[in-house]
């Protein structure tokens, strides 16, 4: 089972917030408001792990988060794209091997690789399973504890419900015409 969920530490340090991974040390920036670290966080994590693709080099495996840190998660599509560039490199499956197996061109391939193209679900499955992967999709509860939205009383305006009569001027009219 693959999983690519990678833990991360923010810290104020010297005027800025500071992210850190710690399973991957080329993935480090800061942000200049803390509201802005997890998406900044997001931001860097896509970056790194798109040139270890680009590199083939194999990823590195997430640890379990500890007290502090909070986790970033690219999303299944991506996901599905890292488990496969994962098993290529383990494997030593070639780009080339691949499209040979899928039957397209190698283009094809680049893409499905690509973290930012949007791959239909069909190819990725099918990507998947030419070098002997199934996707399983399942539901689970959330390792990390997120902040629960406060919910505030919102003010409701009075409606009136009473029906409009319709206008008998049109109906009068005809009757006088007939």
């Amino acid at each position: 089972m693959f999983r690519f969920v990678y833990p991360y530490a923010v810290r104020f340090r010297e005027q800025v917030w500071g992210i850190t991974f710690p399973d991957i040390p080329e993935a480090i920036s800061y942000a200049e408001r803390q509201s802005d670290a997890e998406s900044v966080a997001h931001d860097v994590l896509w970056t790194v792990l798109d040139a270890y693709i680009r590199e083939r080099r194999p990823l590195p495996a997430p640890s379990k988060p500890v007290k502090g840190q909070m986790v970033a998660d690219l999303g299944p599509r991506a996901t599905i794209k890292l488990a496969l560039h994962q098993i290529m490199v383990e494997k030593g499956v070639t780009k080339a091997e691949l499209a040979r197996r899928l039957e397209v061109a190698p283009t094809q391939v680049d893409r499905l690789l690509d973290l930012e193209h949007a791959s239909t679900l069909d190819h990725m499955i099918a990507a998947l399973e030419a070098v002997d992967l199934t996707l399983q999709i399942y539901v689970e509860r959330s390792p990390v504890e997120r902040p629960q939205p406060v919910v505030r009383p919102t003010r409701h305006r009075r409606v009136s419900l009473t029906r409009r009569r319709p206008s008998r001027a049109p109906a009068r009219a005809a009757r006088s015409r007939g």
